[in-house]
């Protein structure tokens, strides 16, 4: 649980150290499970879906469902926002699923394709994206920009996705390029752990291969549904699409 007399330094500055299995720390949807020993700890030790499952399967904590979570200290803002990504299920995701189904999975695709192209054609209207011919980005400060002759200029905070290559078929997400800063990937490696705890092998994967650009779309498209961005840009590079969320247009 909590304790006020252990403080943790973070980026956050000096905080109350509080405890969460590794999901909950880096993931989101991942489900949100809490100890109630002390009903006036604010932040109890907690959990997600999966760690969960192996509690009940273990018949409570012992070494090997504590080495399924690897509990992780955090401050109590860590804590908070952790439990406000992972508590919130959207649809048609359901608490406590696990090992979703292939239909199931393709269930989730569609859902997320379908609520992408909604925010695609507001931003669309709103913006008029295809009227601008020049793309650019300022990686250190992770701003999207997008002009025109005789257009205002757009600009957005940006998420990258993940790469398409058309030279090889293949999918490479954004939190496993090497070329790409953390702070460009952040909210979309938190899809990591997701795919880990729901069984969602394209969140999961890094590198894909017989991937076609249909498929990258869902892929960017089930980033910007789960992560709720505002829409998606594909920006052409050589024989590669980069996939990018923007949001704050």
């Amino acid at each position: 649980m909590s304790d006020r007399n252990e403080r943790v330094e973070c980026d956050h500055g000096d905080g109350v150290a509080t405890f969460v299995c590794r999901h909950l720390r880096d993931g989101v949807a991942c489900g949100y499970h809490c100890g109630d020993d002390d009903p006036d700890d604010r932040w109890p030790d907690a959990w997600c879906d999966a760690c969960e499952v192996a509690r009940v399967r273990e018949g409570g904590w012992n070494d090997a469902a504590e080495g399924e979570a690897d509990i992780s200290l955090v401050c109590q803002h860590g804590y908070e926002a952790a439990k406000e990504r992972n508590a919130r299920i959207p649809p048609p995701l359901a608490p406590g699923a696990l090992g979703l189904s292939a239909a199931a999975v393709r269930g989730l695709v569609e859902h997320a394709s379908a609520w992408t192209r909604e925010r695609q054609a507001d931003a669309q209207r709103e913006f008029d994206l295809g009227a601008h011919e020049r793309w650019g980005a300022d990686y250190a400060a992770a701003r999207f920009t997008l002009g025109a002759p005789e257009h205002p200029t757009i600009v957005a905070d940006l998420q990258l996705v993940g790469t398409f290559s058309k030279k090889t078929n293949s999918w490479l997400w954004s939190w496993n390029n090497e070329a790409i800063e953390p702070h460009l990937s952040e909210e979309v490696a938190r899809l990591r752990a997701l795919g880990e705890v729901r069984g969602i092998a394209l969140l999961a994967q890094a590198y894909q291969e017989n991937v076609e650009e249909v498929d990258a779309w869902e892929r960017a498209s089930l980033a910007c549904y789960l992560l709720g961005h505002q829409a998606v840009y594909r920006a052409p590079m050589d024989h590669r699409f980069l996939f990018m969320l923007l949001k704050n247009l």
